[in-house]
């Protein structure tokens, strides 16, 4: 494998120049490409890496829409990008407004697994949850405050995002992302878009 990374310094866009005398963007894009010759693991890595450096949304309150955007102390100068939001745990306590739903079930997909309310948390989102055995229905009806139901919530909000809004992440996405590094910031994110 080469590691030979076109370093173009010619966009000379931006006025603001890093240490190395080069435009910041320049910069961090070299930084990024250099590591991801490096192996799987810092191209695991580049997900949420290139979510945030393709977000086209922010929250209701400034911050980039994504995992590590609402981290940030540095809220977004573009007022003119949608606002990413989604509907609440309470709000799929209703059957009927689950995606995919045909009465009685909602059955959904996200890659090779097909679910419905009555799955397990751990069978859609994988181990590490207390909650891991119970059904996604009565997490939602019984725990509807729990990360859990937030992230049940993201995963639904992800399937069918409401037309109003955008929602940064694909269901694939949110699945990996359960099981990452990032899930405790995406918690977070999910806690503060799935409020409507």
């Amino acid at each position: 494998m080469s590691n030979n990374i076109d370093t173009d310094k010619s966009d000379d866009s931006s006025t603001t120049k890093s240490t190395g005398g080069e435009p910041i963007e320049a910069s961090r894009r070299r930084l990024l490409l250099s590591g991801m010759v490096k192996g799987s693991a810092v191209a695991a890595s580049a997900v949420p890496i290139k979510t945030l450096a393709f977000t086209s949304s922010v929250t209701a309150g400034g911050q980039i829409c994504s995992a590590s955007g609402v981290q940030s102390v540095a809220h977004s100068r573009a007022t003119s990008l949608p606002t990413c939001l989604g509907k609440s745990p309470s709000y799929f306590k209703t059957i009927s407004c689950w995606p995919g739903y045909s009465s009685p079930n909602a059955t959904c997909r996200v890659g090779s697994v097909t679910f419905t309310q009555k799955s397990t948390f751990s069978f859609v989102f994988g181990p590490g949850s207390p909650r891991g055995g119970y059904k996604l229905i009565d997490i939602l009806n019984s725990a509807t405050s729990s990360d859990e139901a937030y992230w049940i919530a993201a995963l639904l909000n992800a399937i069918k995002p409401l037309s109003t809004s955008t929602f940064p992440y694909t269901p694939s996405e949110v699945v990996v992302m359960y099981s990452s590094s990032q899930v405790s910031s995406a918690t977070k994110l999910f806690k503060i878009i799935n409020s409507s």
